[in-house]
């Protein structure tokens, strides 16, 4: 024969219960807290010797030196198509591919200036040119 035992909780303390678990998830919230604190400490940050900046990836840190604290004198890259000067070479790339540089864009057959070098490229691929 199967006994069931019931329990009876006065209201009091469920309500000290309630309580108590509503503590108990406020104090795991301060933990989370604290660990999450304690993880961003412990991650390597790079610090800016000529500026008070702590900077958290590699990559950040390559691009505020570049932005921020480029030498001009520092052996700047020329275009060799306009001679314009660039610090980066991805930007000097990007000169050159997003259509910036004007000779770069210009066909030396006819000189008929286009938008984008891609666009130079299928008109010297498809054979368009006026003047052959």
């Amino acid at each position: 024969m199967n006994i069931i035992k019931i329990i009876y909780i006065s209201k009091m303390e469920l309500n000290d219960l309630i309580k108590q678990k509503s503590i108990l998830q406020l104090q795991m919230n301060d933990l989370d807290i604290k660990i999450n604190k304690i993880k961003q400490d412990n991650i390597k940050k790079y610090s800016c010797n000529k500026c008070d900046v702590e900077i958290d990836t590699k990559d950040k840190y390559i691009r505020h030196i570049n932005s921020k604290h480029h030498n001009p004198d520092s052996n700047p890259i020329t275009c060799s198509l306009c001679s314009r000067k660039f610090y980066n070479v991805k930007v000097l790339h990007l000169h050159e591919l997003n259509g910036s540089c004007a000779r770069a864009r210009t066909c030396e057959k006819c000189g008929k200036i286009f938008a984008c070098v891609s666009s130079k490229c299928r008109h010297i691929r498809d054979n368009k040119c006026d003047r052959e």
